[in-house]
Parts: C-alpha cells; sequence; structure tokens
C-alpha cells in the first residue's frame, strides 16, 4: 500500500502550561499539546511552514506531512517549541 502525499497545515492559538478552569476551545494545555505532536511525529513528518509549501509545489512530499503554525504571537505559545 503507497503512503498518500499530502499535506496538512495545524494552527493553534494557545498552549498554556496548565488548563484553565473552564473548558475554552481555543486554549491547549501544554500537556494535551505534547499528546498530539506525539501522535504527529509517529505518523507524519512535521516541516517549518516555508519548507512544506516549497515540497508541495515541488510535489516533492515523502509521505503525509503537516505544518504546525500558530496565529497569534503571545508568549504563553513559547512553551510549545519544547513539545516540537
Amino acid at each position: 500500500m503507497m503512503t498518500p502525499r499530502c499535506l496538512a497545515v495545524l494552527t493553534y492559538h494557545s498552549v498554556i502550561e496548565r488548563p484553565l478552569p473552564f473548558a475554552d476551545w481555543s486554549f491547549l494545555d501544554l500537556a494535551a499539546f505534547r499528546r498530539q505532536v506525539a501522535y504527529l511525529r509517529a505518523h507524519f513528518a512535521i516541516l517549518p511552514l516555508a519548507e512544506a509549501v516549497k515540497r508541495l509545489r515541488q510535489d516533492a512530499l515523502d509521505g503525509p506531512s503537516v505544518a504546525i503554525t500558530f496565529d497569534d504571537g503571545y508568549t504563553d505559545n513559547y512553551a510549545a517549541f519544547d513539545a516540537l
């Protein structure tokens, strides 16, 4: 079976150190983000966005690929970089 060559671009809003005391879909706690990244690493090539777009344009994706982006520059997103 051939592995499909595809690109997903995931956008996160905020990765926070501890869960909020209420549910809010736009804030993801760091532990959940780390679990998601572990899953992505097991099933996708994680690429910087510019590299992912370049490979997509060149039809050079080796298999399922993902780029992770953040829609705002909040300092709480900095905690996410260790997980990547």
